[in-house]
């Protein structure tokens, strides 16, 4: 349904927008209806982890309304090829993040492990795709429960900003709770979770073409949980060894795997761990399970 009532309130919305977005301000119009009465347009900015104006806000009602009560909307913002993330305040408490405000940089799999079910996932990740990349995405997902947190359902929309000087994907999320219930719990999604593992090992999901660790399914308490909350550096030597897995998966091998060593910072000696991929499914967007076998220097 439209904001816009009369062709006078459709023709103020583009300049009300773009004054929103240039001034990062509430932006006022009054709408003068062919009735003889006006219209208060309101156009509030929603900004990203980074600043900016990922979205506007608009409201209409009656010329005597006061600010509209503020809406739960967060942003979200990853890095189109290592998939490190930064949330705004509003989306670190949606996504329940214990240290809200903090903007600390997290990984794709660390966000994506607080949703219980994310509508049409291979649609998103085309949105980091280096070859066949989509432009944007827009779809529901479900948050799980966390803290004093319920369940949550939100609608998400995202797009890939490509330029000179940056490439990201930016996502708006809006907690659409109280008007839509959060869908049927999904018995899979929460068993695959529960998984009982081997000590030691570590299982992820990895979306072969953008070659990025969307979800962790179940990790121990080895040093190996550090891969949920950042990215390893791997050593140079070892980096061919992964570009051949990732082309053999593509070019159709089910399973393959190579010996990887790994640090966390530049001040940590090598650890070794032997790295696994076998193909879970070939649909869509090819998805492959993650196995790690840590296996400490």
């Amino acid at each position: 349904m439209s904001i816009a009532r009369t062709a006078s309130m459709v023709r103020s919305l583009p300049a009300i927008v773009e004054q929103c977005v240039a001034t990062a301000d509430t932006e006022v119009r009054l709408v003068q209806l062919p009735t003889g009465g006006a219209v208060r347009l309101m156009a509030l900015p929603v900004e990203g982890p980074r600043g900016g104006v990922y979205a506007v806000l608009l409201c209409a009602g009656a010329a005597s309304c006061g600010a509209p009560r503020p809406l739960a909307i967060g942003t979200l913002e990853w890095n189109i090829c290592t998939g490190i993330a930064r949330a705004g305040t509003v989306a670190e408490r949606m996504l329940g993040i214990a240290d809200a405000g903090v903007h600390r940089e997290r990984t794709l799999a660390d966000l994506m492990c607080r949703f219980e079910w994310w509508e049409d996932r291979a649609g998103f990740l085309a949105l980091f795709d280096p070859v066949e990349s989509a432009a944007e995405w827009t779809g529901s997902a479900t948050i799980l429960a966390a803290g004093d947190l319920g369940k949550r359902h939100v609608y998400v929309a995202a797009k890939r900003c490509c330029s000179a000087a940056e490439n990201v994907v930016r996502a708006v999320i809006h907690d659409v709770t109280d008007l839509e219930p959060p869908p049927r719990f999904d018995t899979h999604a929460v068993a695959l979770r529960r998984i009982p593992i081997q000590e030691g090992h570590a299982i992820g999901l990895t979306d072969v073409g953008s070659w990025l660790v969307h979800d962790w399914i179940a990790i121990d308490d080895t040093p190996l949980r550090r891969w949920r909350h950042g990215s390893p550096e791997v050593h140079v030597s070892d980096l061919e060894s992964i570009a051949r897995c990732r082309a053999a998966l593509l070019a159709g091998a089910e399973t393959i795997g190579c010996r990887v060593r790994v640090r966390f910072s530049e001040h940590e000696h090598w650890d070794t761990v032997w790295a696994e991929w076998t193909i879970l499914s070939r649909s869509d967007r090819p998805q492959a399970v993650f196995d790690i076998t840590w296996n400490p220097r």
